[in-house]
């Protein structure tokens, strides 16, 4: 358990970063993400390709600038699943072009 928390933390480090390789290297060979939020029902990426490209997108268009805010934490032999919320900062850029009515200029954080 110790050895995964680990992988986890090397792996929040590596997204922070916007080190794609690094990361890459923290996840079995066909990742499977499920993401769960007021907007989102279990989807994500699955397999390696799908994965690399979520990253990719992350890192190009700047939106892997966040801080996690951790109120459980829950390790078992097979998984990891982490429960609390993030603040996320985003780039107007990236808002406007979704259609959001901001500052292309700024930052916003969610």
């Amino acid at each position: 358990h110790k050895a995964m928390l680990a992988n986890y933390r090397e792996h929040l480090i590596s997204e922070v970063s916007g080190d794609l390789e690094r990361i890459m290297k923290t996840l079995v060979p066909e990742p499977e993400y499920h993401f769960f939020s007021p907007v989102s029902n279990g989807d994500g990426p699955r397999g390696n390709a799908a994965v690399r490209q979520f990253y990719v997108n992350l890192f190009e268009t700047q939106s892997n600038v966040l801080e996690r805010h951790f109120d459980r934490v829950l390790v078992t032999d097979d998984y990891i699943v982490s429960d609390g919320h993030m603040d996320h900062v985003y780039p107007g850029r990236l808002l406007a072009a979704r259609g959001q009515p901001v500052d292309p200029d700024a930052w916003y954080l969610a």
